[in-house]
């Protein structure tokens, strides 16, 4: 197990992450941002780590490599648009 970054216990375990209902948790970057159309959404779902001393709960980006291309793509894109 993981020491938690909260109380310091080495009790952190993977845990599921889920909504009550059809909606689905995720995280979301747009590699164009400023467009009123194709922003073009690039999503991860996440899984999270659970402290089983404090519960306190850490939440990862199951695919974080794409998001941030996304990120940085949208912010290039931007800085473009501005000069």
């Amino acid at each position: 197990m993981e020491k938690c970054p909260k109380c310091g216990a080495e009790k952190m375990f993977p845990t599921d992450v889920s909504m009550v209902g059809e909606a689905r948790l995720e995280v979301a970057v747009y590699e164009n941002p400023t467009a009123l159309i194709f922003r073009q959404k690039r999503s991860s779902s996440l899984k999270s780590q659970t402290c089983g001393g404090c519960g306190y709960i850490e939440f990862y980006a199951t695919n974080a490599r794409l998001l941030l291309a996304a990120y940085l793509e949208g912010e290039k894109q931007k800085n473009e648009t501005n000069l």
